[in-house]
């Protein structure tokens, strides 16, 4: 059975894809691309891309369809695989591949020949699944046939419908306080990270951004150090001043001294703790921006705005932490590699005495 790593690489080819409508000639989609507010797809032969606001497919796409929009419907026939990121997406239509979705809302009343893997905040199959039903959602109904086996997770599952193979969902417990659907908290994490990008380039800090880049790109290992150091300081730092407070309390007891050092030790431990909530806070932030933008700029054409280049491999990183338990990896991987980026360039800069870019040195970067 397909594992969710599949949806999480497709969730992340369909956000950064939406970068190349930036690049007009010579994109290499070749004007595939379409966008704007309402797009409708008819009979079309080869992939097709699509960014905007409403994307309706009500013909024939001999290919693939890869789409990002606000709301998504599938009415026609798709001869190749799906791949949808959008807040509501409705399938009354075929689509003879797999169809893999993130969104809000996700309703699949018509026929997919192959796999169904969807993360969504509500997940409703009447239709028919030829293959595989794989899912992370709050709440999932299967009133439809599924031909082949049943798994994810869920806040509440129901099922009228018919299952071929092994049926294997876990039901989340609910808890006392309101919980956020999956779409509103990576809507949260994209607005706030994406913020502090622009807040970096409006203030003329492009250079900060373009040297964390530029390390993930020709220093990776050095920078890789950097951030599992980085991680690993907090659990070294504080047992270790716990077992030197410890030590002192033991062996130099009878100086008066032991329970001195000990409790001078702990203050700093306790200080290190509130150092690192706020290193960890400030990561959190500032590494998504590096590294997504870092994805990003790799796919995207050379002269596309770096805004949009950001834009997209933060909506990617959003889009794959929607992933249960792959999602986790890849945020750990993201704080190591963006936070030793960071750490490794405010260094570099200390050392030199240019922790803050003047406006002279920031506009010729």
């Amino acid at each position: 059975m397909m594992r969710f790593g599949v949806l999480a690489g497709a969730v992340l080819v369909v956000a950064v894809g939406g970068v190349a409508m930036a690049g007009s000639d010579g994109s290499f989609l070749d004007g595939k691309v379409r966008t704007g507010d309402t797009i409708v797809i008819g009979d079309t032969s080869g992939d097709v891309y699509a960014f905007g606001g409403d994307v309706r497919v009500e013909g024939v796409v001999d290919g693939d369809v890869v789409v990002t929009a606000g709301t998504v419907t599938i009415g026609g026939e798709a001869v190749g695989d799906v791949l949808v990121v959008a807040g509501d997406v409705t399938v009354p239509g075929r689509v003879v591949g797999d169809l893999r979705v993130a969104g809000g809302q996700v309703v699949v009343s018509g026929d997919v020949s192959e796999d169904v893997l969807v993360a969504a905040g509500r997940l409703d199959v009447p239709g028919a699944v030829g293959e595989d039903l794989v899912f992370g959602a709050g709440q999932v109904s299967v009133g439809g046939a599924v031909a082949g086996d049943v798994f994810g997770s869920a806040g509440a599952y129901t099922r009228s419908g018919t299952v071929g193979g092994d049926e294997t969902v876990r039901i989340d417990q609910p808890s006392d306080t309101p919980r956020r659907s999956p779409l509103a908290v990576a809507v949260g994490r994209f607005a706030s990270a994406f913020l502090v990008g622009l807040g970096l380039l409006a203030y003329r800090r492009r250079r900060w951004v373009d040297e964390t880049v530029e390390d993930l790109d020709v220093a990776f290992g050095p920078t890789l150090g950097w951030g599992l150091g980085f991680v690993a300081s907090f659990g070294v730092v504080p047992i270790g001043t716990l077992v030197l407070g410890v030590l002192f309390a033991v062996f130099f007891g009878w100086l008066g001294l032991g329970p001195l050092v000990a409790v001078t030790l702990l203050g700093v431990a306790a200080s290190w703790a509130v150092v690192a909530l706020v290193a960890v806070a400030t990561v959190g932030l500032l590494a998504p921006v590096t590294v997504g933008t870092w994805i990003a700029a790799k796919l995207a054409p050379p002269d596309t705005p770096v805004y949009l280049v950001m834009a997209a491999g933060l909506a990617g990183l959003v889009a794959v932490g929607l992933v249960p338990v792959l999602g986790t990896l890849v945020g750990v991987a993201v704080a190591v590699l963006g936070g030793g980026a960071w750490i490794r360039a405010m260094t570099r800069r200390r050392r030199r005495g240019d922790v803050a870019a003047t406006p002279e040195t920031a506009a010729t970067a």
